[in-house]
């Protein structure tokens, strides 16, 4: 069995510590930047959520808007014919 120098042991692990360092600096730094666009998307999407929850207040009232004019156009019309007919 062929021997291995206690320096040439020492330098691989040094070498071995090092990628394993540089690797989990790289998964905390994606990690990070992960939870960044997460922050971010989910400021968007309460902002998207906010808008949304205005156009629905906002198409309820025109609903109810064109209900309401729409009933009294019914009316009218109901009296007109009414009247008309007799």
């Amino acid at each position: 069995m062929r021997r291995i120098s206690e320096k040439g042991v020492v330098d691989t692990m040094k070498a071995f510590a090092s990628s394993v360092l540089l690797l989990w600096e790289k998964h905390m730094l994606e990690g990070r930047q992960g939870m960044m666009a997460n922050k971010y998307m989910d400021s968007d999407l309460r902002v998207m959520e906010r808008d949304e929850q205005s156009m629905r207040k906002a198409l309820d009232a025109q609903s109810k808007k064109l209900a309401l004019v729409s009933s009294r156009w019914y009316k009218t019309v109901i009296h007109q014919l009414k009247v008309k007919w007799g």
